[in-house]
């Protein structure tokens, strides 16, 4: 099997032109107070909202049909949708001429999302997964090499969640192990011990599921690999249709643990994103997913559609300023809890990410408004 390995594109070369650009690229976690956070995230939500009310007729009308103009003040009354509408809409801002992409999910229930970017939007998933990387830690790219779980970007189609975790490439240095689905155990164990030998922080990324099967594949050959304080591993995209070997996250931090010989559990991290959503979240210390201050996180209540307050489970709620090409003011299909750390020595926000829910009624009634918002501009 030929494997690739691909050379680190500096970061310093993206065009940085608004302040939300300074914060996502030159900025992190610990630059801004809880409540400057709060702050800058109010002033970029409000306009990223104004944006798409303008330039996005479609938007603008459900808006309208909802009672709500652009002269709101409070982020809380910003008109979001169900995620599903881009199962059956294209939702966009854009001109279709300034779109690089139509990006699609796994398809793992069924019909695909479909939902476009353009240059800026994919720049700023990228400057996220740098802002992320840093709750991780800060190296340079002589530090640290990369081992993915997955195919290259230029390999990946248009499938979303293999084209974020290919974005590493583009922050250090990066050895893809993984062609048409499968796993190239061999020479993923070869390069792990390379870069271990010249005694550089290695990251090793790829979906649960597949560094499972490297798990089962070290037993079986009775291959321990001592990663010690050197080896840290990230992980995103849940099981998909794998969650008949899904393990809990306290059996797979101790898989992994056991295995890699890891000196702490902080070297396992999780991430989350999903198509609609143009922001990566990577995990803290303590393992708790945080949301950067360009994205407002809610829980909201199941028929109300209303805030719940802080600690209490809802429906996850997203508003992601970062997205230019499409309105990201989304209801998810997710249950979890939204928490706020105003004390701690990472101020901000966190998600823990539950389960999935069938649509309720309220939601429903998003998608009966986003439709007839269509119908309107028809």
């Amino acid at each position: 099997m030929s494997i690739t390995s691909h050379i680190h594109v500096k970061v310093e070369n993206i065009n940085v032109s608004s302040e939300i650009d300074n914060l996502i690229f030159m900025s992190s976690p610990l630059d801004f107070s809880y409540k400057a956070q709060k702050e800058i995230q109010k002033k970029l939500i409000l306009q990223t909202f104004h944006h798409h009310y303008i330039h996005n007729i479609a938007y603008r009308n459900y808006c309208q049909v909802l009672g709500v103009d652009d002269s709101i003040s409070n982020i809380n009354d910003i008109p979001v949708f169900p995620t599903s509408i881009f199962k059956h809409r294209k939702i966009l801002t854009s001109d279709k001429s300034e779109i690089e992409n139509w990006f699609t999910s796994s398809g793992t229930q069924g019909i695909k999302s479909l939902v476009p970017r353009d240059r800026v939007s994919i720049e700023r998933l990228l400057g996220s997964v740098s802002y992320g990387m840093k709750y991780v830690g800060n190296w340079l790219e002589t530090e640290m090499e990369l081992v993915n779980l997955g195919p290259d970007r230029f390999h990946v189609s248009n499938i979303w969640f293999q084209y974020v975790m290919s974005l590493v490439e583009l922050l250090y240095p990066t050895t893809f192990t993984v062609q048409n689905e499968k796993i190239d155990f061999e020479l993923t164990l070869k390069t792990l011990n390379k870069i271990q030998s010249s005694n550089k922080t290695i990251c090793l990324v790829g979906p649960p599921y597949f560094v499972f099967l490297l798990c089962e594949y070290m037993e079986k050959n009775k291959i321990i690999f001592n990663g010690s304080d050197q080896l840290y591993i990230i992980t995103g995209g849940g099981w998909k249709n794998h969650n008949d070997k899904s393990l809990n996250r306290l059996m797979f931090n101790q898989l992994l643990i056991d295995k890699f010989q890891l000196a702490n559990q902080s070297q396992i991290r999780d991430t989350f994103n999903q198509v609609e959503l143009n922001t990566c979240f990577f995990e803290d210390q303590q393992q708790r997913k945080r949301v950067p201050p360009w994205v407002y996180a809610r829980a909201l209540d199941p028929e109300s559609l209303k805030p719940v307050i802080n600690g209490k489970k809802g429906i996850l709620s997203f508003m992601d300023a970062s997205a230019t090409s499409y309105p990201a003011f989304l209801i998810t299909d997710d249950i979890g809890i939204i928490s706020e750390h105003t004390t701690d020595g990472l101020l901000g926000t966190s998600i823990e990410v539950i389960g999935r829910m069938k649509k309720t009624s309220a939601q429903r009634g998003c998608a009966l408004s986003m439709s007839r918002a269509f119908a309107n501009n028809a």
